[in-house]
This record gives C-alpha cells, structure tokens and sequence, in this order.
C-alpha cells in the first residue's frame, strides 16, 4: 500500500513539473514592439528551451540587437563579456502578448544604440500585419498600380490602415496613405483621395510656404526628419492631383 502511494505521488509531482514547464512555454511568432518600432521572434520550444531574437530601430536609426535561448520564462542573452550579465525576462501578458523586462543590468545596453532599447510589450500582429505582409501588400499594390488595376490596387491596401494602424509604423501608414490616394485619384474618386490624405494636409501646406523652417520645427531626429519629408513631398504632388492641379 505504501509503495503504491509513494508511487502515486512521484507521478503526481511528475505531472505538475510538466504543467509549469508547459506553462513557461512562451507562443512561437514574430511579435511587435509597438508601432513597429522592434520585432520579436520566438521559436518553437525544443527539450524545454525556446531561441529568440530581439530586433529595434529607435530614434536617428540606433538599433538593438540580441538573441539567445529562453528557459523558464528567461534568457542570458548571446555574446555577453560584462558583468554582472544581462537577465532578460519574458512574460505573457495577455493572449497574444509578451512583456520584456531586464534585470537593469548595465550590460544589457550593450545590445543597443544610445537612442534604442528593447523593454516593452510586444504583440503578435493581427494576419497580414506583420512587416513582411505589409512590404508583400506595397509590393502587390504596385504592381496592379503600374498595370492601371486601380481598383484591384485600392482592394489590396485599404484594409491596412484599419486592421494594421496598431502595429504599422507611422511611416508606413503614411506611405500606404498616399498610395490610396493615388488610386482613388484615378478611379475618378478625388473627394476620397482628399479625405486620405487630410491628416498630413497642414504638414504639406506648410512645408511648401517655408520647407527649411517647416522641417525645423518638427523636433523630429535628422534621420527621421528626412524620411517625414519625403513623405510630405509625395503628399503636396498627390493633394494637387485630387484637387485638379498640375504638379
């Protein structure tokens, strides 16, 4: 009898020590940092352990970069010459989100540029969301764009600035923004395209009275300075479109 319990038990405690590893088990995906600002991936868990990698772009293009393998919920990350060593941490955070933390270690900013860092929620993106089905989305719309498919050309990205806007960078919303534009443009459907193009409007009237001055005031870092305004020189050709103007 007592064999047969001692025996019960052992298996129970087996048990239990399986449902907290199975718990620890993080879900596989590529995640996203806010509005694309870093990726996460987390690969499928082999003998208890899960690989990540951690990728980031802050302000002026600084960047993190780390990877490593995740057990019981944290990682020492790869490549670490400092002590006392990086910890990150991983926790699920809601049904389709991980929060990363770290032990404040000074070593762990040795993975990132003065302007980037990796802490924060990271979400798994709703389907086609993901930067890559966003770039493939681009890339489609183009081509249907350049074959004068308007309408197959709209179908294909005007579901991105309200199933995306969440995880997409502002940079591509922008973009996405005035390439609909140009298609509603050609389908004949202007008062659309303006509609789209309405929350960068002052931006493109204002670069265009004092461009030097404009770019000035927007207390945006050079790299993303450059990158805005391109964005509002397509916008100030495409507003003159929808309105009947000659560029």
């Amino acid at each position: 009898m007592k064999a047969a319990l001692r025996i019960l038990a052992i298996v129970l405690l087996a048990s239990l020590a399986m449902v907290g590893r199975a718990d620890d088990t993080l879900q596989p995906g590529d995640y996203v940092l806010g509005r694309d600002v870093g990726t996460l991936t987390v690969q499928p868990a082999f003998r208890g352990t899960q690989v990540f990698s951690i990728s980031v772009v802050g302000a002026n293009a600084h960047t993190c970069e780390l990877g490593g393998k995740i057990k019981g919920g944290r990682s020492t990350p790869d490549d670490q010459d400092q002590k006392p060593l990086c910890e990150v941490r991983f926790e699920k955070s809601g049904p389709s989100s991980l929060s990363v933390k770290t032990n404040e270690a000074d070593s762990c900013r040795s993975y990132c540029g003065a302007r980037a860092w990796f802490e924060g929620t990271y979400v798994l993106p709703p389907s086609g969301c993901s930067s890559a089905e966003i770039r493939r989305s681009r890339d489609a719309f183009k081509k249907a764009y350049d074959r004068h498919d308007h309408a197959e050309a709209e179908r294909l990205l005007s579901p991105m600035l309200v199933q995306c806007k969440a995880v997409m960078s502002p940079w591509d919303e922008d973009w996405i923004r005035n390439d609909l534009a140009l298609a509603q443009h050609k389908l004949g459907r202007d008062a659309a395209c303006l509609e789209l193009l309405a929350p960068l409007a002052k931006d493109a009237q204002d670069s265009e009275r004092d461009p030097q001055a404009w770019k000035d005031n927007l207390e945006l870092p050079p790299v993303e300075s450059d990158i805005y305004a391109g964005i509002i020189a397509a916008t100030r050709t495409n507003l003159k479109l929808c309105r009947g103007r000659r560029k």
